[in-house]
């Protein structure tokens, strides 16, 4: 793929479904100001890099994406990171604990491992929880604690199951903490 200086003026940027092949490009990311950027259900192949500062929603859902997230994934703005059924592998950053404004992740069906990041280990205000409605981990590869940050999002909707259930995943959950 060829990205230009005159792609950083677009506002929304949607390619899904484009039978677009190759690696996403770090220049790209970099000069792009899109506020929206839609890569879903192509062939993309490699790694994710580094995020634009100005970026509010990611989907690079139903691509064969691999190795680990960006550990520097700052992206203040982002509201949205839909990047379900790839090969993403590796943890779950810490830098994941300082987006003050994400709403919804969905990381489902990769190889991610080790724990969730302990949010409130990393920051006193727990930034991570204070707009989180949505987040699936389902088919992952995840083990340890569940989070006792996130067991207290009264708005949260979790999922970390599959058929098979959570035990399959190694997840511990304390329900004493949860509130229902």
């Amino acid at each position: 793929m060829c990205w230009r200086d005159s792609v950083s003026t677009d506002r929304a940027f949607d390619l899904s479904r484009n039978k677009i092949s190759g690696q996403l490009s770090a220049a790209m990311f970099r000069k792009m100001e899109a506020s929206t950027m839609d890569f879903s259900g192509n062939f993309l192949v490699g790694s994710i890099p580094k995020l634009s500062p100005k970026l509010g929603y990611l989907e690079l859902s139903l691509n064969n994406l691999s190795g680990p997230l960006p550990s520097d994934f700052t992206a203040p703005m982002l509201s949205a990171l839909i990047l379900f059924r790839n090969s993403l592998s590796g943890r779950i950053p810490y830098t994941f604990c300082h987006m003050k404004e994400i709403e919804f992740i969905d990381l489902s069906g990769n190889l991610l491992e080790e724990p969730f990041p302990n949010c409130r280990e990393q920051s006193n205000t727990g930034n991570l929880t204070k707009q989180l409605k949505m987040l699936n981990l389902n088919s992952n590869n995840l083990f340890g604690e569940f989070p006792v940050f996130l067991q207290n999002c009264f708005c949260l909707i979790w999922q970390i199951t599959n058929s098979m259930g959570i035990r399959q995943h190694g997840l511990r959950i304390n329900y004493r903490h949860w509130h229902f």
